[in-house]
């Protein structure tokens, strides 16, 4: 699939650094050089060809706990301006290191990376975080009531998305969809469904959930806000 974006360089290095990489003539990389109009400076991307640049693995080192650490705290709601929270969403569980460690012991958590550094992440869990954290709890307290194709959830092995975030110069490149690929390939053998709950108010989060296949199985209300409870069916697909 490929994506025409027309603006200027310096706004096109700015939104995606691990291009501007194309444009460094000290290191040039003939290969990737896209078509640029002159007077448009109109850029055609490959957006499949430049996401392979971006490789996707597991937590494997106490550094990369702490970059997930750092993504956390620059997104989370209220270290973000109203504008950024509507057009970038927001995260709502302030992930300490303590934390990161408790459940990276439960399952090694999904990170997306840029080299050696990581522009993404999704923290994998399943019911046995409850105890480390009360909106875990309150969340698989809600999920032992929910009945989903005749089957109580309470009886299933689901893995849940403790929290997924994209760092802001590489969204709506596609990440979010890898990142999920690739935690369906490495867990759907031992999960049956994959689920999470977004608040309404977080509509970019929804819509992305929404297009990898979630679906809505229930709301609740809490923290003043409404929030809607997503699975993703990994049986339907295998």
């Amino acid at each position: 699939t490929s994506s025409n974006f027309c603006f200027d360089l310096a706004t096109k290095i700015k939104l995606c650094p691990f291009l501007a990489r194309t444009f460094d003539i000290s290191n040039p990389m003939p290969e990737l050089a896209p078509v640029i109009n002159a007077n448009l400076f109109s850029i055609d991307v490959n957006l499949e060809y430049y996401l392979k640049m971006i490789t996707l693995g597991k937590v494997e080192s106490y550094n990369d706990l702490l970059q997930i650490r750092e993504l956390n705290q620059n997104n989370l709601i209220n270290n973000l301006s109203e504008e950024d929270r509507l057009e970038y969403g927001f995260l709502t569980i302030d992930y300490g290191i303590d934390l990161l460690k408790d459940v990276n012991k439960i399952q090694k958590s999904i990170v997306a990376l840029d080299n050696d550094k990581i522009v993404g992440y999704a923290i994998v869990i399943d019911k046995t975080v409850y105890g480390l954290n009360k909106l875990f709890d309150d969340l698989i307290d809600r999920l032992s009531t929910i009945t989903f194709n005749s089957k109580k959830l309470k009886n299933i092995n689901y893995a849940l998305v403790g929290q997924l975030c994209i760092k802001k110069e590489y969204r709506g490149l596609g990440v979010v969809k890898e990142i999920y690929k690739f935690y369906k390939k490495e867990y759907s053998e031992k999960y049956h469904y994959l689920i999470t709950d977004i608040d309404e108010r977080n509509k970019r989060s929804l819509s992305a959930h929404l297009k990898i296949g979630f679906q809505i199985i229930d709301n609740f209300y809490w923290g003043e806000s409404n929030w809607n409870i997503i699975l993703w069916n990994w049986n339907d697909e295998n």
